[in-house]
């Protein structure tokens, strides 16, 4: 894909550093207390998450999964994602300091702004076409592998109480152990600033139906084309989408690809 992910992650990456900075040297210093553990992962676990490759990964990823062995590690559960350490604010102050860390940031990289904002925008109208493209044919076909799981005895259905996203259906089997997930809500202190520690990581573990379930679930895709139907869907969403999009991504590349250098090189 012609989209330049890397340089929209480094781009932000390196804003939001200096960002950091500033807030630090003007009477917010947990922002450089966090700055080691979000700069090692560029950013990626806090708003805005600008990582379009990882997001084109996520929503290219077949639902009848990537492999027999995807479909026995994962089953029909999700992994949950970890969250860096971070740093939560209700101080009224914080307001103006951040307005005025964001004028210096802009100061010392003219345009940053309005290039992440258009070029994340066309990443944004990737994302839709290819999740609208992936939903229309998902919807389209599901009924086909479903019909070929249930004639290899793993018969599903869309009424019983244990549907599971984003299939919408009971698989009939029992359910391995979901993960805790990170915490809805963060904490804030009574000054107004804290610091909320990083929350690990942790895998769904599939049980052995599951497993099965899920293995004959891929193999089905493959036995009725449907696999092959949903990937076309999605390769074919995202040929016209950049198609649409190729002036401005043509006339953003070069001014990208110089603000990221020079970005990179003022956190250097």
């Amino acid at each position: 894909m012609s989209y330049l992910s890397d340089e929209v992650l480094t781009l932000n990456a390196s804003v939001t550093e200096l960002n950091y900075r500033c807030l630090a040297d003007n009477g917010f210093p947990e922002f450089v207390a966090v700055l080691p553990a979000q700069k090692a992962n560029k950013f990626r676990t806090i708003p805005p998450n600008l990582d379009f490759k990882a997001m084109f990964d996520d929503v290219t990823r077949s639902p009848w999964f990537e492999t027999k062995d995807d479909a026995k590690a994962l089953g029909y559960g999700r992994n949950a994602k970890g969250l860096d350490t971070r740093v939560v604010v209700s101080d009224p102050a914080f307001l103006a300091v951040a307005k005025e860390c964001g004028d210096k940031v802009q100061a010392k990289l003219p345009g940053s702004h309005d290039v992440l904002a258009t070029y994340a925008d066309i990443g944004v109208k990737i994302i839709k076409a290819i999740n609208d493209a992936g939903e229309s044919s998902f919807k389209a076909s599901s009924g086909a592998v479903y019909d070929c799981m249930a004639q290899h005895k793993f018969p599903v259905s869309s009424t019983a109480p244990n549907r599971v996203a984003p299939w919408g259906v009971d698989f009939g089997v029992p359910l391995g152990s979901q993960p805790p997930r990170p915490p809805a809500n963060d904490p804030v202190s009574s000054h107004g600033v804290n610091i909320i520690p990083a929350v690990p990581g942790s895998e769904y573990a599939p049980s052995a139906e599951e497993k099965e379930s899920a293995t004959i679930m891929f193999n089905c895709s493959i036995e009725t084309g449907v696999r092959t139907q949903w990937k076309k869907s999605v390769d074919d969403a995202i040929r016209a989408t950049l198609a649409e999009n190729q002036s401005s991504l043509d006339s953003l590349r070069t001014k990208l690809t110089e603000m990221a250098k020079a970005a990179s090189d003022a956190v250097a």
